[in-house]
């Protein structure tokens, strides 16, 4: 598995900018016990890296007990974004990690589709949560 963060750092979306981006990679990298590969990487390779290594975080979490999920749903049954989008998360002792990700970008592990979402705000997330993985 290879997680990657850029060295150019002056980009940004509508979203996250390349140093947030990096640092999320980073903590993902160290949780899967890899080292984040530096280059000129976009924004999209970014994402991509971040979603992969989630997914893969959450097959390892499950395999050692912690809970894991993703659903196209909000907790409030409403669907993500008004629909082709998903949320994803690992609940680990110390805290929370989720991800939304648009439904078609990885196949998400079919064992782990729950009907409800996780209660999450967008905020209370750590990435302490990770080093537990």
């Amino acid at each position: 598995m290879e997680m990657v963060v850029t060295t150019n750092l002056s980009q940004r979306d509508g979203y996250h900018t390349a140093p947030e981006l990096n640092k999320h990679n980073a903590a993902i990298a160290a949780a899967l016990g890899v080292k984040a590969q530096e280059g000129a990487y976009s924004m999209s390779e970014l994402y991509e890296s971040r979603i992969t290594g989630f997914i893969e975080l959450m097959n390892q979490a499950t395999q050692k007990g912690l809970k894991a999920g993703w659903s196209k749903r909000h907790d409030d049954g409403e669907l993500c974004f008004h629909g082709g989008w998903v949320i994803t998360w690992i609940i680990a002792p110390s805290g929370k990690q989720a991800r939304y990700h648009m439904e078609d970008t990885r196949p998400l592990p079919p064992e782990l589709e729950v009907e409800l979402g996780l209660t999450w705000n967008g905020e209370d997330e750590t990435l302490e949560a990770l080093k537990e993985l």
